[in-house]
């Protein structure tokens, strides 16, 4: 069989090494041999092409050096900085649904960028700056760009590649390859994907669109709009996108286009994009899963959920729409929906979907029922999560059977359902297929809550102990010990229980409230009063905060 036609069928077959290793031995002989040159660089660009589209990310580096935000002091409703600011009429269930450490509603399914902390103004700015600034990998990291992570994975993709196999670009004449068209594609793409140097197919670009055909081609306007978003010319991509959709009305310029809006802080105008790509392109469920994205990110739960129920509706097997609806159900009191939608995650088998846990979940709404016994005002807040959360990945991964986050929110829904007898089996498939020590740690806490739920305290707080020695960060653990041991008269050690648990996750309500009502009990009503304040800040109205504030301003009225 001719080598060039092996290359070709390794190519259609997925095995990019084997491709890239025959080409490079033909080039080997015959340097001039286009043909294979061009299979290999397709090869590599294949191998190491991410689908951004759908993808926004910026890391900390980016956002203290964003200047491109629109207004200091958005009006409510209309800014993703102000992601607890409900439009008027929505059922945000703040009060039931736990935030995430970026201070946004836990969907069930995190995307690149949503988990980011966007530095604020005002009274907040200097402690959003240090939560900002704290790496999750130590305190010792270096706060990253999204640029220099594409970086390391185009560094990371090359090193995978045959010797040899790699292109010197800076030999490169793109001003010859800008006159053929194919190659100068396929040449622009391995520059983006592969070198990740957007400069170089800046260049490559404007070459290529001085021509008279190239100019009208929506193609190389997207790829330029690609490539001044990745540069940070957020402006100019807009212009370009746009010009792309005046040539051809395609999906990819609408979703890289309400990107752009996204990240300039606009999310009215990313839903009016999307609006308009769903009007040219109707029923595309791409466009429908970035405007539910942009509602669950202003808080417009409601709205988002409409959504997923259409996507599903159009697409029985989205992971995403599975995933935040059944976190949805679960936080509106229907465990029975919830465990359903769980459960068809359980049947999907392998998907191109990677599960993580969520870094913060609000805690032990089980153990607000014990100290409730006890003082009529006590409540922790009812906040039942379900950990797992769903990431999009370019790439199959493990089978959702074998996850440790489906199993863990099937236990959670058995437990919210009365079938008790099941909960533990499936938190043992959970610890089994547990990956790393957060996703341990946070099992063990929820094993902590079903405990508390049967009414053995002893073994909830070992349970939570168990999940604060396995990641000290834990704060709804800590949070869990401090509540215990608040009942059991252990004042000092839930003082420093639910001080620890306030250091390590600032935007939780629940040990602020804790400490206001250990506060109160040690007769520090000054304490007590601050640590209410923040607490009703952080979860909003709340019916217990309101009557214990009532109550503590009494007394200080009567000092």
């Amino acid at each position: 069989m001719d080598p060039l036609w092996r290359a070709l069928a390794y190519l259609n077959a997925r095995k990019y090494d084997a491709c890239v290793a025959i080409c490079v031995e033909l080039l080997t002989k015959n340097p001039l041999d286009q043909a294979a040159w061009f299979l290999k660089v397709r090869a590599m660009v294949a191998k190491a092409y991410i689908d951004d589209a759908e993808m926004e990310e910026e890391a900390v580096g980016d956002l203290l050096l964003d200047s491109n935000q629109t207004a200091d002091n958005p009006k409510p409703g209309t800014s993703l900085s102000k992601p607890k600011t409900a439009r008027p009429g929505t059922n945000s269930m703040s009060g039931m649904r736990p935030m995430s450490s970026a201070g946004r509603p836990i969907t069930g399914f995190q995307r690149p960028g949503t988990s980011t902390i966007r530095p604020q103004t005002g009274q907040n700015s200097v402690s959003s700056l240090q939560r900002v600034l704290t790496a999750s990998r130590g305190s010792t990291a270096r706060p990253a760009t999204a640029a220099g992570r594409l970086l390391r994975l185009g560094t990371a993709s090359i090193a995978g590649m045959a010797p040899g196999a790699n292109i010197e670009v800076s030999k490169l004449d793109l001003q010859k390859y800008s006159q053929r068209p194919a190659l100068a594609r396929i040449l622009c793409d391995y520059l983006l994907y592969v070198e990740n140097n957007p400069r170089l197919a800046l260049q490559l670009a404007s070459f290529v669109v001085e021509q008279d055909e190239a100019r009208d081609d929506w193609w190389w306007n997207e790829r330029m709009g690609k490539i001044f978003y990745q540069m940070g010319l957020l402006r100019d991509a807009e212009t370009r996108f746009k010009k792309a959709l005046v040539k051809q009305e395609m999906i990819l310029p609408y979703l890289e286009l309400g990107k752009v809006y996204i990240r300039l802080d606009d999310p009215k105008q990313a839903l009016e994009t999307y609006q308009t790509g769903l009007d040219a392109c109707k029923g595309n469920t791409h466009l429908l899963s970035a405007m539910a994205r942009v509602h669950d990110q202003m808080n417009n739960t409601d709205e988002a959920q409409k959504l997923y129920h259409t996507v599903l509706g159009l697409d029985a097997s989205h992971v995403e729409s599975i995933a935040c609806l059944a976190a949805y159900f679960f936080y509106a009191n229907l465990p029975e929906l919830a465990l359903r939608f769980y459960r068809r995650l359980l049947h999907l088998g392998t998907s191109g979907a990677s599960i993580i846990e969520e870094d913060g979940y609000a805690a032990a709404e089980a153990a607000s029922d014990l100290v409730h016994g006890q003082s009529n005002n006590q409540n922790m807040g009812k906040k039942k999560k379900p950990p797992a959360k769903f990431q999009s990945s370019t790439s199959p991964t493990r089978a959702l059977s074998s996850s440790a986050e489906v199993w863990n929110n099937i236990a959670l829904c058995c437990m919210e359902t009365g079938q008790i007898d099941t909960v533990l089996g499936h938190f043992q498939r959970a610890l089994h297929f547990s990956q790393d020590e957060q996703q341990t740690s946070d099992i063990w806490h929820n094993i902590g809550l079903f405990y508390i739920h049967t009414g053995d305290l002893t073994l909830a707080y070992q349970s939570f102990r168990i999940a604060a020695a396995t990641n000290p960060d834990n704060a709804e653990a800590l949070n869990g010990l401090g509540v215990l041991d608040m009942r059991r008269g252990n004042n000092d050690s839930a003082a420093a229980f639910l001080a620890s648990a306030r250091d390590k996750a600032p935007f939780l309500y629940e040990p602020f409230f804790n400490g206001a009502l250990l506060a109160r009990r040690m007769g520090d009503i000054e304490e007590a009063s601050k640590l209410l304040r923040k607490a009703k800040e952080l979860s909003g109205e709340s019916t217990e905060i309101t009557e214990m504030q009532t109550s503590i301003e009494k007394e200080l009225m009567c000092i």
